[in-house]
């Protein structure tokens, strides 16, 4: 999280600096240049049909999820294989632990 931010901070700097210092803006009127923005926006969504509004999609598990939070203990090298097969790691022991579910006959 740290890393994006710090990209981000870096990205908005040298765009600022590509800026002639004549054309800059102070922070009060970019801050009110923002609000009239985001006002603005803000009006148009309001003004679109409930059904056409694209909304950000919501983070963590989906509401109603059969799936709980826990903590687990593994050996760094099992970690690493893991991680090495897929990026969704967790989905993945998941999945390894409900084949060894069904070998073993539950249901």
């Amino acid at each position: 999280m740290e890393s994006v931010r710090k990209q981000n901070e870096a990205a908005l700097r040298g765009a600022i600096d590509a800026i002639p210092a004549g054309k800059r803006m102070s922070q009060a009127s970019a801050r009110r240049r923002f609000a009239r923005l985001a006002a603005e926006a803000d009006a148009e969504l309001a003004a679109l049909p409930q059904d056409r509004r694209v909304t950000a999609p919501r983070r963590g598990r989906p509401v109603g999820s059969d799936k709980t939070r826990i903590t687990v203990r593994l050996d760094n090298d099992v970690l690493a294989w893991l991680k090495s097969q897929d990026e969704r790691y967790q989905t993945l022991l998941n999945s390894v632990l409900r084949q060894a579910m069904h070998r073993a006959g539950v249901r």
